[in-house]
């Protein structure tokens, strides 16, 4: 392991405690100004621009010739995804953090041209790390979890979902995605992308899947599943890009064909 990598891996575990503790002095503050972006179910507030911008700072003043792709757009947004690319969503779950105050996680991860090195996942209301570096396992706040492996059928395992449905024809993928729900023991949402690899990573779902979302989503929760011996691609079977938004499957290797043969006309 290169030391650049475990320095910014202990650094980064060390920044999601720190972001965490910034997120809840917000909530006991109740300093929680909540804006719109593309519609009105996609919401920003003034934490997700604080804890993006803690990042950012802390990235800046450690690793400068590092590159960071945030979802709130703090800082220049890469020209190309070449070298080291910090993916980070300050709140992945937004909607949660507004409405419930639980169900958010931080989420940060570290690339290397296009392959992921470690990423981090921070449930911030639970005290909940998941945890991995490329080579070293998958860890929940520093124990290590059980690799996916052995036999699993589909329809003993649990599955979860996230997306939503701006238009006729998105909402028309969805009754499909839906009729996932008979070839399998159960499905859920945790509204929130990171949140819900993260589980699957742990064991406590065997499987995630959505039709859209970004590479500042998915990106801790890739490495965190295919550290935990899980598969992670496109709806067409193809490696996620950083670079553009993309349908996800994650899931344990064991129902992996199964899942993707569902999906693939939905992409």
């Amino acid at each position: 392991m290169s030391c650049i990598h475990d320095h910014a891996y202990r650094q980064t575990k060390e920044w999601a405690r720190q972001a965490g503790s910034l997120i809840r002095g917000f909530l006991q503050s109740g300093e929680i100004k909540v804006e719109t972006k593309k519609h009105e179910a996609d919401l920003v507030t003034v934490v997700d621009r604080a804890v993006e911008n803690f990042f950012v700072e802390r990235i800046g003043q450690h690793f400068p010739d590092h590159k960071i792709l945030g979802e709130e757009g703090i800082g220049e947004k890469p020209a190309d995804f070449s070298g080291y690319v910090w993916l980070i969503d300050p709140i992945d779950g937004t909607s949660n953090f507004v409405t419930q105050q639980a169900d958010f996680v931080v989420s940060v991860a570290l690339y290397h041209d296009g392959q992921g090195i470690f990423g981090v996942v921070y449930d911030v209301m639970r005290d909940e790390m998941y945890h991995a570096i490329k080579g070293q396992g998958m860890y929940v706040n520093g124990i290590e979890q059980t690799v996916m492996r052995g036999n699993l059928a589909l329809i003993d395992s649990l599955i979860s979902f996230e997306y939503n449905f701006p238009t006729e024809a998105e909402l028309e993928k969805g009754r499909k995605l839906l009729g996932l729900c008979s070839k399998i023991r159960g499905m859920r949402s945790y509204g929130a992308t990171a949140l819900a690899m993260a589980k699957v990573a742990a064991g406590k779902n065997n499987g995630f899947v959505t039709m859209g979302t970004n590479p500042w989503d998915y990106g801790a929760g890739k490495v965190l599943v295919e550290e935990a011996g899980g598969i992670v691609t496109d709806f067409k079977g193809n490696p996620l890009s950083l670079e553009r938004r993309s349908s996800v499957i994650a899931c344990h290797p064991a129902i992996y064909q199964e899942l993707l043969q569902f999906v693939s006309d939905l992409a």
